[in-house]
């Protein structure tokens, strides 16, 4: 299961940032925890330093924008891909 955190104060981009992944979740399929983060310690604690931000599974991809649908469809694909296993 994936879990997203949209990071903001809940300003109106932060709003239309989780409308966003909330959306591209359903339309995927996939089983996604969504949650938000908007105390401001906790926000410097996971490394995101201008908002809106995003985290899916604990990395930070977006800091002060805002994706496009095509691309925040693709990194949540990915994320749902397993990775490859490496054959020695």
């Amino acid at each position: 299961m994936l879990e997203v955190v949209v990071v903001g104060p809940g300003c109106s981009r932060c709003m239309e940032l989780e409308a966003m992944v909330r959306k591209a979740v359903e339309e995927l399929g996939l089983e996604a925890v969504i949650l938000e983060l908007s105390d401001q310690n906790a926000i410097r604690a996971a490394g995101v330093e201008k908002l809106p931000g995003l985290l899916l599974n604990g990395r930070v991809l977006v800091q002060g924008w805002m994706p496009t649908e095509p691309l925040l469809k693709g990194w949540l694909s990915a994320a749902r891909e397993p990775s490859p296993s490496r054959h020695s």
